[in-house]
């Protein structure tokens, strides 16, 4: 007989920790077992139950995030990094619970001497920037206090806020880290007038009743790291040692929320050389993906193209200085930048000789190039033209002082 308390010791960040490469198959088969024994569990997401007054979870064990517009929480692991920039800090996985923990980025504030920007790389207001929420399934309503596992390398990146069922008390305000500063540490201390780096016993939320609750957290600073979190129903709960209790799953049905895709552009390959005024076809793997560019002598900072695993972009033509262009691709897995070079008309490859052809107007003969079916320039007496290369036709256009002349080479 199969032991149904089995279900309950189950615990998918200690297994990740001793065996990554089974995690995720252990979670299905116990999972699936699960349905078998307690019939078809409807919900997608996780949910954690708490035991005796003491609920743990991992960070990045999440069921949703929102409010992330501007400041994300990004997942980091021993073999990820999220591509995002500015990030001062190093990758702090490997001593991590289960290997993996979450940060808020863009990192813009790293020091009292960078720019305060509320509603940027700050809120004081919970709930307002990068929001995640858990399940949890409590036994026991009542008090209980937050405690958060953080790293912390300067004053500008130790604070978050908690909250449950989308209430934002203010017992849940202003978690604040000023010990263990670069290393993991738990604490429960509140930020307050009289003592900024946190007063003990103030950071708790009250449970209103059995049953299943969403616990959530939310960004008070940017370059925030947070890999674990814990609720206890006991005030003088001892700060716990390395990665602290265990989760409880209480039911799913499916894994913890995976790593997102990694952001890859794919077109344009880096190095290739751009053509001004041409139309080319970005394409990037990747979740939600959304580009932008700055080409670096136009004085207007980057300037966003579109949103799409796949958008048409024209390459600006209004560059005075050096001819030089930077893509920004962003999407759930980080973001990805490349430089390319630019070129201002054509460079001769390939000479079409014309076997057939009509001429318009009075101009006569004209030389036409070819650059890998782009948008090209020619050139005759001085005066300049474009050509379109479309299914084997080359169309060249001219203005002089003559008019106008059109020649069709097949």
């Amino acid at each position: 007989m199969v032991n149904q308390n089995f279900f309950k010791r189950f615990n998918p960040g200690e297994m990740m920790k001793l065996h990554p490469e089974l995690s995720v198959r252990m979670c299905n088969l116990a999972c699936g077992f699960a349905l078998l024994l307690v019939g078809a569990v409807h919900s997608q997401e996780m949910i954690f139950e708490e035991i005796d007054g003491l609920v743990a979870v991992e960070a990045e064990h999440f069921f949703k995030q929102e409010k992330d517009g501007v400041r994300k929480w990004y997942l980091t692991t021993e073999n990820s990094t999220p591509n995002v920039t500015p990030d001062g800090d190093e990758n702090h996985a490997t001593t991590a619970s289960g290997k993996a923990y979450l940060e808020i980025l863009p990192d813009t504030r790293r020091s009292h001497g960078d720019p305060l920007k509320g509603g940027e790389n700050i809120s004081n207001s919970p709930g307002e920037m990068a929001v995640i929420s858990f399940k949890v399934k409590f036994n026991t309503p009542g008090k209980y206090y937050v405690w958060s596992r953080v790293y912390s390398t300067n004053g500008e990146d130790n604070g978050q806020h908690v909250g449950i069922n989308g209430t934002w008390p203010a017992s849940g305000q202003r978690l604040q880290w000023c010990s263990g500063k670069n290393s993991w540490r738990w604490d429960s201390k509140q930020r307050t007038g009289a003592n900024h780096c946190g007063e003990e016993h103030k950071i708790f939320l009250d449970v209103p009743s059995a049953g299943v609750h969403v616990i959530q957290f939310s960004m008070r600073e940017d370059g925030h790291e947070f890999d674990k979190w814990l609720m206890t129903t006991d005030r003088n709960f001892s700060r716990p040692s390395g990665a602290g209790p265990s989760e409880r799953l209480y039911s799913s049905t499916g894994t913890p929320p995976p790593p997102p895709q990694e952001v890859i552009i794919l077109e344009p390959a880096q190095n290739t050389e751009l053509v001004m005024g041409s139309t080319i076809t970005l394409n990037a793997e990747g979740d939600n993906i959304s580009w932008g560019y700055d080409a670096n002598s136009d004085n207007l900072g980057e300037v966003a193209i579109g949103s799409g695993n796949q958008v048409q972009f024209t390459v600006p033509t209004e560059i005075t200085g050096p001819k030089t262009l930077t893509l920004f691709c962003r999407g759930d897995g980080g973001t990805v930048q490349q430089d390319y070079q630019l070129a201002s008309g054509a460079t001769a490859s390939n000479h079409i000789s014309a076997q057939r052809s009509s001429v318009i107007g009075n101009h006569s003969s004209l030389q036409a190039y070819s650059l890998q079916g782009r948008i090209i320039d020619t050139r005759h007496n001085g005066s300049v033209r474009s050509a379109d290369v479309k299914q084997g036709i080359v169309i060249l256009r001219s203005r002089s002082r003559q008019g106008h002349t059109r020649k069709i080479i097949h």
